[in-house]
C-alpha cells in the first residue's frame, strides 16, 4: 500500500515573496505483523490439560490486533479474539484449546490468522499452521 501523508503549511512573508515552511508531516500506513510462530505447531489434544498453546508475533507499531483460529480445509473461522494491549515488538497470545462454547476442536489442520489495524489501515493477514491430534 502506498504511504498516505498529510502536510500542513505555514506561510510567512519574506523579502523574496511568500515562503512556505512545513510544520509537520504525518505518515499513515498499514501496521505490519511479522514472525508469527506457534510454540506447538503439532499438538496432542491431551496436552491441553497441562497447559496452553503459545502464539508469538511481532508488531511494528501500536495497533488493534485480531487473532482468529480457522479450520484449514473449510476456511471457517472457529474463534476470534481481540488481543489485549499489544505492544510494539514481541507479543504472545495463549490459547487453552477451547472454542467459544468451551468444546475442543476436532482432529485436523488449523490456521492461526492475525491482523492489525491502526489509523484506519489494516495489515495483510499473517498466518501459521497447526495440526491437532487427539
Amino acid at each position: 500500500m502506498d504511504e498516505v501523508y498529510l502536510r500542513e503549511y505555514e506561510y510567512e512573508d519574506d523579502p523574496q515573496g511568500l515562503a512556505r515552511r512545513i510544520l509537520f508531516m504525518v505518515y499513515l500506513t498499514s501496521p505490519n505483523v511479522t514472525d508469527l510462530t506457534i510454540w506447538q505447531p503439532f499438538v496432542n489434544g491431551a496436552e491441553f490439560n497441562d497447559g496452553m498453546v503459545e502464539v508469538y508475533f511481532n508488531l511494528d507499531r501500536r495497533a488493534d490486533v485480531t487473532m482468529e483460529l480457522v479450520e484449514f480445509e473449510s476456511g471457517v473461522v472457529l474463534r476470534t479474539w481481540a488481543v489485549a494491549d499489544p505492544m510494539i515488538g514481541s507479543n504472545s497470545f495463549s490459547w487453552d484449546g477451547t472454542l467459544e462454547d468451551g468444546s475442543r476442536p476436532f482432529n485436523g489442520n488449523y490456521q492461526w490468522r492475525i491482523t492489525a489495524t491502526a489509523n484506519g489501515y489494516t495489515s495483510r493477514p499473517n498466518t501459521a499452521l497447526m495440526r491437532l491430534i487427539y
